[in-house]
Formats: C-alpha cells, sequence, structure tokens
C-alpha cells in the first residue's frame, strides 16, 4: 500500500513515475537506517506526551528496533523507505502499528533522513581531512619544488611551505563543512507538509535525543531549509573538491618532472606502454571536482523559481546527493596514505631551473639601488643575456594549524553519532518497563 492510499487520488494500474521510483530506491536504501533510527526517537517522545497509547508505542518501537538488524526490502511498488517501513511495522503490529507515522508527513520524513546521513558522512569526511593533516605534519619535510603560475615556473618553493598550505587547505574545507552543517541543523520533523503539524515546534525530547536542533515552531522556514541542507554541504564539498583538484594538479606535474614521487599503489601501468606509469589517483580526484560541482550548481537549479513549498523534482536531486557524498568519502578514505606515501626528491636549489630565482635576486638588488623598477630591469636583463642567477634557499612560509579546534568540530559530530546508538539502549529500557 503506497502512503498516499485512502485519499483523493484513485489507484492505479500505470504509474508514469516508475522509472523515477527505482532510481530513487538506490537512495532511499541508503537512508533506511535514518528512517527507523528518526522514528524510534518520535515514537519515544510521542509516549512522553501520550499521544498513543503505551501498548502501541511499545510494539511499534519494538518492531523498529528489530528492523534495524533486518531492514525491510523497497519494491517500486512501496516507491520509498517511509511506506516499506510503514508496511514492516503494521505486519508485525497489526492495527497497533496504524499509527507509526502518527502526523507525519515523507517530506519532513525525507528531510529528516537526508540530514542525519549528511551528519553520519561529513563526520567521516572531516575524520579523513583530520588524519591527513596529521599525517602531513609528522613528514619529512626537506625538499624544493618550482611553484607555477600561469603553470610557468615562477619561484622555488620549499616543501615545508607547500606542506602547510595543503594542511591549511583541508582545515579550511573542515570549517566550511561545519558551518554549512551548523546553518542546517534543525530538527526536520515537526512541520508536516511545510505548513504545520500538531508537533510544530513541540519535539523537543525527539531534538535532544537525536542531537539535532533546534526546534523550529514556524514550519516553512524549518521545511526551506531541506533544499538549503543540500545546496549548502554541496558547495562546501564542491569548494574542498575543486581545491584538492588543483592540489592533485600540482603532484601530477611534479611527478611527472620528478620533484615527487608516489608510492606505486597510486599510479597504474599503461595497458600498452611500458615505460609509464600514470598517476590514476590523482586525476580521478580531479574529476570528483566535476562531479560534486554538477551537484551543487544542481541544487541550485531546482531550487531557483520555485514556490517555498515542496517539489517532486526535488527527488532527483536528492538522489543525485546522496550519491555524491557516497562517491566522496569512498574516494577520500585513501588520501591520507597518499600524503604519507609523498616524497621530495630535490634538496639542492641547483636542481631547479635557474629562472625561478629572478625575484629573489630581484628583491636583493633593490637593496643596492633602492629603485625597484631599476632592479626589476637589471635582473630582466641578467636573464636575457643568459647571464647566471644566485641560487638561494628559498624561506619556509608556515601557519599553524589550529589542531584542537578542528578535532573539536569532528568530536561534536562524533557525539551526536553517539546519541544514535544510544538511543536504541533508551528504547529498549523503555519497553522494558
Amino acid at each position: 500500500m503506497k502512503l498516499w492510499s485512502g485519499g483523493i487520488q484513485r489507484d492505479q494500474n500505470a504509474d508514469s513515475t516508475v522509472a523515477f521510483v527505482k532510481r530513487d530506491i538506490e537512495a532511499e536504501i541508503y537512508l533506511m537506517k535514518y528512517e527507523i533510527l528518526s522514528l524510534i526517537a518520535y515514537h519515544l517522545d510521542l509516549a512522553q506526551r501520550r499521544l498513543i497509547t503505551e501498548a502501541e508505542s511499545k510494539c511499534i518501537i519494538n518492531s523498529l528496533i528489530s528492523l534495524l538488524q533486518d531492514s525491510p526490502k523497497i519494491d517500486p511498488e512501496q516507491e520509498d523507505a517511509h511506506t516499506a517501513v510503514e508496511n514492516a511495522v503494521i505486519e508485525r503490529c497489526g492495527d497497533m502499528g496504524r499509527n507509526v507515522r502518527l502526523f507525519l508527513s515523507r517530506n519532513e520524513q525525507v528531510h529528516a533522513n537526508v540530514l542525519m546521513f549528511t551528519i553520519e558522512r561529513c563526520h567521516s569526511i572531516i575524520s579523513i581531512l583530520l588524519d591527513s593533516i596529521k599525517v602531513l605534519k609528522g613528514a619529512d619535510l626537506k625538499g624544493l619544488l618550482p611553484g607555477t603560475t600561469h603553470f610557468m615556473p615562477a619561484m622555488p618553493v620549499t616543501a615545508a611551505t607547500y606542506s602547510n598550505y595543503i594542511e591549511n587547505s583541508l582545515a579550511l574545507a573542515i570549517r566550511s563543512i561545519d558551518r554549512s552543517l551548523a546553518d542546517a541543523s534543525v530538527l526536520p520533523y515537526g512541520y508536516g507538509s511545510g505548513y504545520g503539524s500538531p508537533n510544530s515546534g513541540k519535539l523537543k525530547v525527539m531534538s535532544e535525543m537525536l542531537g539535532i536542533g533546534p526546534v523550529l515552531k514556524n514550519p516553512m522556514i524549518a521545511s526551506s531549509l531541506y533544499q538549503f541542507t543540500i545546496m549548502q554541504i554541496s558547495n562546501s564539498i564542491a569548494g574542498l573538491s575543486i581545491t584538492l583538484s588543483r592540489i592533485a594538479m600540482d603532484l601530477i606535474e611534479y611527478y611527472r618532472d620528478g620533484y615527487v614521487s608516489l608510492s606505486d599503489e597510486f599510479t597504474t601501468g599503461s595497458s600498452l606502454m611500458p615505460n609509464k606509469r600514470n598517476p590514476d589517483y590523482l586525476e580521478l580526484l580531479q574529476g570528483m571536482a566535476a562531479v560534486s560541482s554538477s551537484v551543487a550548481v544542481m541544487s541550485a537549479m531546482a531550487t531557483m523559481n520555485k514556490t517555498s513549498g515542496y517539489h517532486r523534482d526535488f527527488q532527483m536531486l536528492k538522489d543525485s546527493y546522496i550519491d555524491m557524498l557516497n562517491y566522496i568519502e569512498e574516494a577520500l578514505l585513501r588520501l591520507p596514505d597518499l600524503f604519507k606515501g609523498l616524497r621530495f626528491e630535490i634538496t639542492d636549489p641547483m636542481m631547479l631551473p635557474g629562472s625561478i630565482f629572478a625575484t629573489g635576486n630581484a628583491w636583493e638588488d633593490f637593496a643596492n639601488t633602492h629603485d625597484w623598477k631599476q632592479s626589476y630591469a637589471n635582473i630582466g636583463r641578467k636573464i636575457r643575456e643568459k647571464q647566471d642567477l644566485k641560487r638561494y634557499m628559498p624561506e619556509d612560509y608556515v601557519d599553524i594549524v589550529e589542531m584542537h579546534y578542528l578535532e573539536e568540530i569532528e568530536k561534536k559530530y562524533g557525539e551526536i553519532l553517539k546519541k544514535w546508538d544510544y538511543l536504541i539502549e533508551k528504547a529498549e529500557a523503555y519497553i522494558s518497563e
């Protein structure tokens, strides 16, 4: 039975949305756990407010706990996780399970599922980035690289400066993800279809149990945060992916020219040319920037010029968003190992292109001329006349990464996940009363 069966819409044999539903089911499978957890928290809240009988409440919660261990299958007839869970609870509880979705719209449920999914995936991504920073901080950073602008050698840079740039870029991404989650994290349950519910502003117990809040009273602002969540997080992840794509491009060029070496696990051979080792992982990281950016753009395009309520094509946005976050998380799992195996091969300034020392030579010449335009011209003339420039060891430019602050961000979301584990203990304790 579909969730909307019994309303004004007549049942029909043909369904024009079946192609979209089939794809959506793939995303709904990832959301099943969050559907069940949020319903358990919801019914513990309802139990405190005595909105259904104790017998109903305990049967529903007990059934939901069982479904965590043995998730129901979703078929196109059911459409989504909400229907699959409701049918499974009713099958176990009979008429006592008919209130499993009391006062709920699937709009607020899918919002809750997507937000919980986002919190768990982002916690994992933050942990991976934090591990990567720690690897870089503990690395042997003796080495030199040719810094480039316009894809051309520009100035010498130390391995310490370059690695610190990566550390700070990853730290910036962690802070961006945290800000996006902080803005998006309100309890989705309680707004109905977006225009009010008997639950509006009342689910404070549920909010505390899930670690997600605050509880907003205005259902329109609460419901609008569904699209906002996807848009904000997509943009933060796209920003991270674009930064990584630029770092990947650096490393591809440095690897090609012999300035760095990569672990064998991050390269592959050629299908024809036995002389080649291809930096495939770095190239695929570049591709992830395109994937994440496409979802960020889609989130804006799907939302603009719509009325403030829910629209069915948001389902397609959700599917792409879930696929993207899963893909990004899995791709980044090897990032700490990439940095762990990174080696800087050049330590002698004589091994770098001579022209990249031009700016440093001009700085030094200024001490004599006190005329920057003249010093600039003097060094330019030397290069044109093919005179040797003075080689020097560039300075390490390092900004400290505030690890404690980043670790507190990781801990904050880890504590939310612990609350979800503890939720089961609370539910089992209530059932046994």
